[in-house]
């Protein structure tokens, strides 16, 4: 491995080498910010399938209310109803879906970072060694 002066210096408190503003780290790893954080995750991908279930739930809404006084039929209406669940259920999984790509990137960024510790343990290593070497020869 190479010299440990080869890696980006971090910002204090900070684990990551994230560009940020922030003078106890990156806002990715601020603990003064992590319930904005928690807070901003948890919005995340919901707010515009909210939007769409909600739409989706005012016309079944419509539809019903079609049936009470009979402008639709039944069976129109209870077919017009399947769909508009087989919508919401598929909203719902997208929904899911986006929370999995989420977490799978978390995970990546996890992972990268290990990878990133291992290399700089490597390194203290070899300098370590390479001093302690030194160490033995003059002594």
């Amino acid at each position: 491995m190479g010299d440990i002066r080869e890696f980006k210096p971090k910002r204090p408190g900070c684990s990551c080498s994230a560009d940020g503003s922030g003078v106890e780290g990156c806002y990715h790893h601020d603990p003064k910010r992590l319930s904005d954080r928690k807070r901003n995750a948890s919005r995340a991908a919901k707010g515009k399938a909210n939007r769409r279930v909600a739409l989706l739930w005012d016309e079944v809404r419509d539809v019903i209310t079609k049936v009470e006084f009979g402008n639709l039929e039944p069976p129109q209406g209870n077919t017009m109803l399947r769909g508009y669940n087989t919508l919401i259920a598929l909203d719902r999984l997208a929904v899911e879906r986006s929370e999995l790509e989420i977490a799978q990137r978390r995970l990546e960024l996890d992972e990268q970072e290990r990878l990133e510790l291992i290399g700089r343990l490597e390194a203290l290593e070899d300098t370590i060694g390479a001093r302690s070497k030194e160490t033995r020869w003059h002594a």
